[in-house]
């Protein structure tokens, strides 16, 4: 497997000059597709620019200076992905990876409040030993609990690093979602009808429109529990 690929060949959403140097560092494997995350080495020097040059980035990663989602990351390749939590403690800055209206990844700075919160999508769930079932999320996390009120496609409130659940979000009518493809992707909209795989949603401007529901993702009641914006 290539370590790297070209800067041009790089995926559309990640939010990167094309021109400079040939070749950019690849994510390493995880739980999120590589369109869908940036390499924590691309977070610190391309998009958020505390480091002029990889080799800057590379000692504050391996010194432990980067956290996500609470975590010290060394690997310069690690996956960064939607609403993971990046947080410069030296600088006291937190950012939230979320999305634009074109798709393209982006950090949002958020506060100090949210630095423990994050919500994630529940993929799947499976039975395990004991009789109690497992959360599948979206970025790769297994949450093992006791009651069997959790439905896929609805989103869980956690905090992290403890992976401690807060409150749990229904994907159902009157709920409050991001949304993540399509044309009204990057949008915060409220979910009006829920039809098998489709959901119609209704955005700020009054505009209804009908999507999949695996290019949503549910962030709260009547308003959004975290800043995504």
């Amino acid at each position: 497997m290539k370590r790297h690929l070209k800067r041009l060949a790089a995926p559309a959403t990640w939010k990167i000059p094309r021109k400079g140097f040939k070749f950019i560092v690849k994510p390493s494997p995880g739980p999120h597709a590589q369109e869908r995350c940036l390499p924590l080495l691309i977070v610190v020097r391309d998009v958020l620019g505390i480091a002029q040059y990889a080799r800057e980035a590379k000692k504050a990663i391996k010194k432990g200076e980067i956290l996500v989602d609470g975590v010290k990351r060394k690997d310069y390749k690690f996956p960064v992905g939607l609403m993971d939590i990046i947080e410069i403690p030296k600088l006291k800055k937190f950012y939230r990876v979320s999305i634009d209206h074109r798709g393209r990844i982006t950090l949002i700075e958020t506060s100090e409040k949210e630095r423990n919160l994050k919500i994630c999508k529940i993929r799947n769930k499976t039975y395990v030993k004991g009789g109690k079932i497992q959360l599948n999320l979206h970025d790769g996390r297994n949450i093992v609990v006791d009651k069997d009120i959790y439905e896929k496609n609805s989103s869980l409130l956690i905090t992290v690093p403890d992976q401690k659940i807060k409150k749990y979000l229904p994907l159902k009518e009157g709920m409050t979602a991001f949304v993540l493809g399509g044309k009204y992707k990057g949008q915060v909209a409220r979910i009006s009808k829920i039809d098998g795989k489709e959901v119609t949603l209704k955005n700020e401007k009054n505009e209804s429109f009908i999507t999949p529901i695996d290019k949503i993702i549910v962030i709260g009641e009547a308003e959004p529990e975290i800043k995504v914006l």
